[in-house]
């Protein structure tokens, strides 16, 4: 998350500067640059212009790489009945095991659990998935493909 906002951050900044820079190219090239030439000077000036834009675009691209780099799974917890027993009087946690990170959360209104930002690749492989209530167990325990 903080990444996200970092990076959205340095993209606006990056699309500020470049067009005030461009906007004002003269005021720099006569206050900043008075050595050079008006030729030089404006050579700079899209040259930085051009490293800025060049900026604001990886950071673009990155956030969308960034952002398809996880996904959500939702997990609903229901009655052996059918999958229309909703169970809303128990306490308890639905636990994934993702290689080394093992997430326990509590079981939510109409048996929801949510798992956010889980590693793509886990998409379409099976993990551990687990119960923690009491009287209740997975009614199909190899069923826990991630999709």
């Amino acid at each position: 998350m903080f990444l996200t906002i970092l990076e959205i951050t340095i993209t606006i900044v990056s699309v500020v500067v470049g067009i005030l820079s461009w906007r004002s190219k003269e005021k720099i090239r006569q206050r900043v640059l008075p050595t050079l030439t008006k030729k030089q000077a404006y050579n700079w000036l899209t040259l930085f212009t051009l490293l800025l834009w060049s900026l604001a675009i990886v950071m673009i691209v990155l956030f969308f790489y960034n952002s398809k780099r996880s996904f959500n799974q939702t997990v609903f917890v229901h009655g052996s009945e059918s999958r229309q027993q909703i169970i809303d009087d128990v306490i308890g946690h639905v636990i994934i095991d993702l290689d080394n990170d093992r997430r326990r959360l509590l079981i939510g209104e109409n048996g929801k659990t949510d798992f956010n930002e889980i590693p793509n690749k886990f998409k379409g492989k099976n993990v551990e998935l687990s119960v923690d209530m009491p009287g209740y167990c997975l009614a199909i325990p190899d069923a826990s493909t991630l999709s």
